[in-house]
């Protein structure tokens, strides 16, 4: 791992695991309807700070995925956008 995903590691919440080319989370709901209205609200937020991240939803389990498509690395748009969800759960 560089020195920069152990920084933005040490920044983030335990569950994100970061990766040379993108910062990965599992998220599990009580059921499909709200692990949906999370996945709207990261949605909305994504808008936001225009930075989207790859989502996969599998009924109560969502998993996100955070990456700079540019430059095909983790930057600090992926953990501004990581800490932002955070808040979310």
């Amino acid at each position: 791992m560089s020195e920069d995903n152990k920084k933005i590691k040490e920044q983030l919440h335990k569950d994100w695991d970061v990766k040379k080319t993108a910062l990965t989370r599992t998220f599990k709901f009580n059921d499909f309807v709200h692990a949906m209205q999370f996945v709207n609200t990261v949605a909305a937020v994504s808008e936001e700070f225009n930075h989207h991240p790859i989502i996969n939803v599998a009924y109560n389990i969502v998993k996100l995925e955070l990456t700079t498509k540019d430059t095909n690395s983790v930057t600090i748009k992926d953990s501004v956008l990581a800490t932002k969800i955070d808040t979310l759960v």
